[in-house]
């Protein structure tokens, strides 16, 4: 077997660490990133996380979209978390809420941002009868990490809101709060009957994507008390009044909508049913040889005119009256009118109307029409 030269297999080798080199130092690197949708429980609600962290600490939570359920909802050690947008809450229902909580209920309330969002200087209707105001902090601190200190601990918890309102507390009720660096206050919580309330500017840090970070896990089973939690969501969407198909539709295309009801009640008037006097039922032994006969005569008057039905008539009174006479032609015109007059018992006058041979150019009207006809017929079934 021959073995290959010792030079060879160094310059093989030397060409192929030359290529690795090259390669190295020439080949991109790149990362792919690949984001795996979130799934449609996680989209829906943004608080799926703190129900199952809830869950997880043994805290039974019931999730309700209609205020109406507190009437049946005991206040002794439960919990209530309002999130979302309230703007349709009537005052019948905000004082449901607030009697639930004077029984001795735990309401945890997010400001109603997006009220104020529409108009800075307006009211919460929840809040600010209770002396609690919602404003636009104009002393924003970008970091937003808010210290909340309990006692007989020896550090504060750390939290971080991603919005710019404040709280104030107006009447001077509040029991403990939570505030940034520069004092703006972003959490406070105080008595209201035997029970508590708490009231957060945001609560974006129990969302799925933030309750994770820093305290803001701590902080929702402190604020419920390891009590059954129910929880009380309206996302915007839901609450924003929208107007009906048929109110968009007047509005944006009236011309249209205007154009396709002419047009479907032009439909139904050429479907519907037509109706008249009522007639007799007819006899199934009556003979209705009349209508036959009026009908065929309408017809053969639109096909083909005045002067081809008159001499479709005349016609046959001439084949009629030869059965009779085969030499009625060869007698001269007034010699055959003499004749007929005698057969059929008419005036020779009017036979001799009549009878004449039609020109292109005969027009009659129709009672004239209608009388030539008549007499024509009375010939023929005089014959």
């Amino acid at each position: 077997m021959n073995q290959l030269p010792i030079k060879t297999i160094i310059i093989t080798v030397v060409l192929f660490i030359i290529m690795g080199l090259f390669l190295y130092f020439h080949i991109e690197k790149y990362t792919i990133e690949k984001r795996v949708e979130q799934p449609y429980e996680v989209r829906r609600n943004p608080f799926l996380a703190a129900e199952y962290y809830l869950k997880q600490r043994h805290q039974k939570v019931t999730v309700i979209n209609n205020i109406q359920l507190f009437k049946t909802l005991s206040p002794h050690k439960q919990t209530v978390l309002l999130l979302g947008d309230r703007n349709n809450f009537s005052t019948s229902q905000i004082q449901l809420l607030l009697d639930w909580v004077k029984q001795g209920g735990i309401l945890i309330v997010e400001a109603n941002r997006t009220t104020l969002s529409k108009k800075p200087n307006n009211t919460d209707k929840l809040l600010m009868p209770l002396g609690i105001q919602v404003s636009k902090s104009y002393d924003y601190d970008k970091t937003n990490d808010v210290k909340l200190y309990i006692e007989n601990e020896e550090k504060p918890a750390h939290f971080k809101f991603n919005d710019s309102w404040q709280l104030i507390d107006q009447k001077g009720i509040a029991t403990f709060w939570a505030a940034t660096n520069k004092g703006t206050i972003k959490l406070l919580q105080f008595t209201y009957g035997k029970g508590k309330i708490t009231v957060l500017s945001s609560a974006y840090i129990w969302r799925n994507n933030a309750i994770g970070n820093n305290d803001h896990a701590w902080l929702l089973s402190y604020l419920t008390a390891g009590y059954p939690v129910t929880i009380l969501y309206k996302p915007i969407s839901q609450t924003k009044q929208h107007p009906s198909v048929l109110l968009a539709a007047i509005k944006n295309y009236p011309h249209t909508l205007l154009v396709s009801m002419a047009l479907i009640l032009l439909i139904l008037w050429f479907i519907a049913i037509r109706s008249g006097p009522l007639e007799s039922p007819i006899e199934k032994n009556r003979r209705q040889l009349p209508l036959q006969l009026t009908a065929q005569g309408n017809f053969l008057y639109k096909q083909i005119g005045q002067q081809q039905l008159i001499m479709l008539l005349q016609q046959e009174i001439y084949y009629l009256v030869k059965k009779r006479s085969p030499h009625f032609d060869s007698l001269a015109n007034d010699e055959q009118y003499k004749f007929l007059s005698k057969l059929t018992q008419q005036p020779i006058t009017s036979i001799r109307r009549i009878m004449s041979p039609m020109t292109s150019h005969s027009r009659f009207s129709k009672v004239e029409f209608t009388q030539i006809i008549i007499a024509l017929q009375a010939i023929r079934n005089a014959l």
